[in-house]
């Protein structure tokens, strides 16, 4: 329909010259202008938003990360309460599991004992505290 309407103006302006040629220009200076608008859009739509500082920002380690580490043990999962805890859990000894060997295929006891203050220790599969790994 809008082909019909288009060509109706033109064979209109065929009269006047001047006419169509101002109803021409017109015309594909809004296309221009839609085409322009359409490609700003898809740009927009196209580009990731960028990070926030925040999340640029490393965030601490959990306390069982750091425990692993100080160990040297490797994948070190403990109970809920312990996992999930940003600081030094409450006191007590929890039971927990860490990989070893080959490809970290094994799976190995141990005891992460929470003593009175900042204490920590972990213990193997057979009651002995483990030592802590020199940097």
């Amino acid at each position: 329909m809008c082909i019909f309407t288009l060509a109706a103006i033109i064979l209109h302006c065929l009269e006047e010259r001047s006419t169509l040629f101002v109803v021409l220009s017109g015309v594909f200076t809004g296309l221009g202008i839609f085409i322009v608008f359409l490609g700003t859009v898809a740009v927009l739509m196209l580009t990731q938003p960028t990070k926030t500082v925040d999340e640029n920002m490393p965030r601490p380690a959990s306390f069982v990360t750091q425990v692993g580490r100080e160990f040297g043990v490797r994948n070190l999962s403990c109970p809920a309460k312990v996992m999930t805890a940003s600081e030094l859990p409450d006191m007590g000894s929890y039971h927990c599991v860490y990989t070893y060997g080959a490809n970290d295929a094994n799976l190995r006891k141990a005891t992460l004992v929470v003593a009175d203050g900042n204490k920590v220790g972990l213990y193997d599969h057979n009651g002995e505290l483990m030592k802590v790994e020199k940097k």
